[in-house]
């Protein structure tokens, strides 16, 4: 008897504190409060609001679906159980919000069907059939509709429910602990999916404390996880890949948070994972982006952005607000049926994180034009305005990890404007034509390993300048040396962006270089301005992109796609200098040939400035700003003359080193090394001010090595003294020996 008692003691025991943790639970309590939903009530009562737009396009969206999906139809995924647990969210939302008994019953009918009515290849969140990402798609999708629709539900309905998801927990500690891609270093995005999964699980139900083991293995490999993010949220495995992973890694933090553990924050807090759509999504009807790795340029309308709200920093919110409501909101131009992450449940997140309270803000007032993600790449964005902002990216691909994919995007440059993609790639293609970098031999990459190196990065007021490795992508493509400088300008006296290339590429062996943009077969027109080739894309919104291809001279422009310019050599400098803007595209006036050309846009003339390594914007030599400096570099200590143009006033100098001067034509000692950005703002004497800007490269002096050896010679074993005291640096730097 004694043994028959102590399993029936144990099972009381286990359901008496089970039966007590859900006496303490209200619902909904996941992701939202009740207090939160009331406020989604009552800002979905608002005629026009943007809750009202997303509770009227969920509500259609299901009562539209319902029967096809329930009955083994829906979303192009017949033989999986996705869009059943989609369709369950939706409604429980629907339920959530109106107190509409009927969604609650179509959220619980779509759950149940997964069992009582199996497709073919089913998919079931405790354990049976498809793989562990997909186990963990439909196991989220069973813990968000419980607490949604928890309220709406008969008990019967809901121990059904949290049966299954006991189930699944049960599985996931058990068999499913090792899954697909679970290995060390836990980069691949399943890592995020599986574990997000979990959390978002057993808070659902209550059971974060009676598997809290379990609970910190999780938190413990998803902290390791999002170690291989960069500082703005890009990871290796690109755009589709990362989107997908923060669905559910971003409510799991949220959650994670409404119960008080704060275990992942400070990884969060690093990561910044809001920055990277703000910087790479466009305000066009497509709602596109910028792409890296695995992605494209339209992606992440399953909910991403709309759940990147939950853990947005309290300073940004109301920044990243002005961003969603023009990316994907209700300020965005796309038919109101395709704005607010309508795919899978995505909408769902924005009901439940857009800060309706809190007034939008330009992010123009708090974030600078450029971002660099130190794993990732370079962004440039012309403004937060519309649709004809201008956002140019260049990748780095910097880290590569085992079991995630690694696209090797490295120097890979995105171009978009006025609701045009003028170069992107490669997406899911390993395919060189699909590549917008230099391509070697026809080969743009040799393996996915491949990364590449960052190098620097500049931003201001105006756009910036970034310069790339080509780290050992460009290595394992047989060049002894690798680097792509990419200079950005956004004028604001006129709508054209500047946006030039400079590839230093060097081989011991005769190459086949190819200069190539992948413009998804935009219109394309080839010609030439004084001897140089030009190529011009026509977009939409009567945008343009044209380029001056200044060197090297004797190449082959295609006119196809890739737009490539070909040419053989072993060492080379490849310079392209577009234009991107709306009408009719400019001509331009040039002067000089190769590198000693400058390019005359308007009022301003892009060169290559020799000395410093750089691509230099100055102004034509007929307006007022400009100065030149004798001589334009030389070893330190040097003395370097500036004359500015004739006809300003008011001169002030800061020659970047940290000393300045109010003279106007000033002399400057530089005294130590270093490429130094010397600016010169000058006013009209009515108020107006204008900069120019050159840079210096003011080279150190290498100090002077001597050594003597004490004794000189002698049998062995011999000890032997060094000296190295006689050694001098010119420059007067303490020196280091090794």
């Amino acid at each position: 008897m004694k043994h028959l008692l102590r399993p029936l003691v144990y099972v009381l025991f286990c359901y008496t504190l089970f039966a007590a943790s859900l006496a303490g639970q209200t619902f909904p309590h996941l992701l939202i409060s009740p207090e939160r939903l009331d406020e989604i009530r009552l800002a979905s009562a608002v005629p026009g609001s943007s809750h009202a737009e997303m509770l009227a396009l969920i509500q259609a969206d299901v009562d539209a679906n319902q029967l096809d999906v329930i009955d083994g139809g829906g979303r192009g995924l017949p033989s999986r159980n996705y869009a059943r647990g989609h369709l369950a969210v939706r409604a429980a939302m629907v339920y959530a919000v109106t107190e509409n008994p009927v969604y609650a019953d179509i959220a619980y009918a779509a759950l149940e069907a997964m069992y009582t009515d199996p497709l073919s290849g089913n998919v079931l969140p405790d354990g049976v059939g498809g793989k562990g990402l997909e186990r963990a798609g439909v196991g989220r999708s069973f813990a968000m509709a419980y607490d949604l629709a928890y309220n709406g539900w008969t008990e019967s309905q809901r121990t059904f429910v949290r049966g299954k998801i006991q189930s699944s927990l049960n599985y996931w500690e058990g068999a499913g602990s090792r899954f697909d891609n679970d290995q060390n270093p836990y980069a691949s995005n399943w890592n995020a999916v599986v574990y997000g999964s979990q959390i978002l699980q057993m808070i659902a139900i209550g059971e974060q404390g009676a598997r809290a083991g379990h609970l910190s293995t999780i938190i413990s490999r998803l902290n390791t996880h999002m170690t291989h993010y960069g500082n703005a949220g890009w990871t290796q495995e690109g755009n589709y890949y990362m989107a997908y992973a923060q669905l559910y890694l971003v409510p799991a933090i949220h959650a994670l948070r409404r119960v008080g553990d704060t275990r992942l924050d400070a990884r969060t807090a690093e990561k910044n994972m809001h920055l990277l759509p703000m910087y790479a999504g466009m305000f066009d009807a497509r709602q596109q982006s910028t792409e890296w790795g695995v992605g494209g340029a339209t992606f992440g309308n399953e909910g991403w952005t709309s759940a990147l709200m939950a853990i947005v920093p309290e300073p940004y919110v109301g920044a990243y607000r002005w961003f969603f409501d023009r990316h994907r909101g209700l300020l965005n131009p796309a038919a109101p049926a395709a704005r607010f992450d309508p795919n899978s449940a995505g909408t769902v997140f924005a009901m439940m994180f857009y800060p309706e309270a809190v007034d939008p803000v330009d992010p123009a007032t708090l974030l600078p034009l450029g971002l660099h993600d130190n794993r990732g790449g370079y962004w440039f964005r012309s403004s937060w305005n519309d649709a004809n902002d201008l956002i140019v990216s260049l990748a780095t691909d910097t880290v590569t990890h085992g079991n995630a994919w690694n696209e090797a995007d490295a120097l890979q440059v995105n171009i978009m404007g006025f609701g045009s993609k003028f170069a992107g790639g490669p997406g899911t293609s390993r395919d060189a034509r699909f590549f917008s970098q230099v391509t070697v031999d026809g080969q743009a990459r040799a393996s996915q390993s491949n990364t590449g190196r960052a190098e620097f990065f500049e931003v201001d007021d105006a756009g910036g300048y970034a310069i790339a490795g080509g780290g050992n992508k460009f290595s394992a493509l047989g060049l002894s040396a690798s680097r792509r400088h990419l200079m950005v300008s956004y004028p604001d006296d006129d709508n054209i962006a500047i946006v030039a290339t400079f590839d230093e590429l060097s081989s011991v062996q005769l190459r086949t270089y190819a200069w190539q943009l992948n413009e998804q077969a935009l219109p394309l027109f080839t010609g030439e301005e004084n001897g140089v080739p030009t190529f011009t894309l026509r977009g939409e919104d009567d945008g343009y992109l044209k380029g001056w291809v200044l060197h090297p001279a004797g190449g082959t422009l295609s006119d196809g796609n890739p737009l490539a310019y070909t040419f053989e050599g072993n060492d080379a400098d490849i310079w392209v200098v577009m234009a991107m803007g709306k009408g009719a595209a400019p001509e331009a006036r040039i002067t000089g040939q190769g590198l000693a050309a400058e390019l005359i846009l308007g009022e301003r003339r892009i060169l290559w400035n020799e000395a410093a390594g750089r691509m230099e914007i100055e102004p034509a030599a007929d307006t007022v700003a400009g100065f030149t400096m004798n001589p334009r570099s030389g070893t330190v200590p040097l003395a370097v003359d500036f004359t500015p143009t004739p006809g300003a006033t008011g001169h002030h100098w800061d020659f970047g080193d940290g000393h300045t001067s109010t003279d106007a034509n000033p002399t400057h000692t530089f005294t130590t090394g270093g490429v130094w950005p010397v600016t010169l703002t000058i006013d009209d004497g009515i108020g107006g001010t204008t900069t120019a800007r050159h840079y210096f490269n003011a080279r150190n002096n290498p100090p002077l090595a001597s050594f003597t050896a004490t004794p000189d010679k002698g049998d062995e074993p011999l000890t032997v003294t060094f000296d190295a005291s006689a050694s001098t640096d010119a420059d007067g730097h303490s020196l280091e020996f090794s």
